[in-house]
């Protein structure tokens, strides 16, 4: 389950958001929206889990991040790197809890 969160998930949310929404759609878009639009996409999911505004404005804000980092090196992989480690700090308590239950 770990490797899919850390991994997996991120791999694909990075392949959706940046590479496809950032890159396809949202390419010679005007006033910022390649950084927008796939931002407020990627916070909405997140947001089914964690309903509050301020949730939605932390993982839209987030998305911003990743892609301007998209944006500025043209290549989904140091956002994908970025969120890699960002969902490993997050979980890393969740995981001392799981591994100290299972092996004792």
């Amino acid at each position: 389950i770990y490797v899919t969160l850390f991994f997996l998930t991120p791999l694909m949310e990075e392949l959706i958001y940046r590479g496809l929404l950032q890159h396809a759609f949202f390419k010679h878009s005007r006033f910022g929206l390649d950084l927008l639009l796939p931002s407020i996409l990627f916070a909405l999911p997140h947001f089914l889990s964690l309903p509050s505004l301020l949730d939605i404005f932390v993982f839209a804000t987030v998305g911003i991040i990743f892609a301007g980092l998209t944006r500025y090196t043209k290549s989904i992989y140091p956002s994908y790197a970025v969120h890699v480690i960002n969902n490993i700090v997050a979980t890393f308590p969740f995981l001392l809890t799981f591994l100290h239950r299972v092996l004792g």
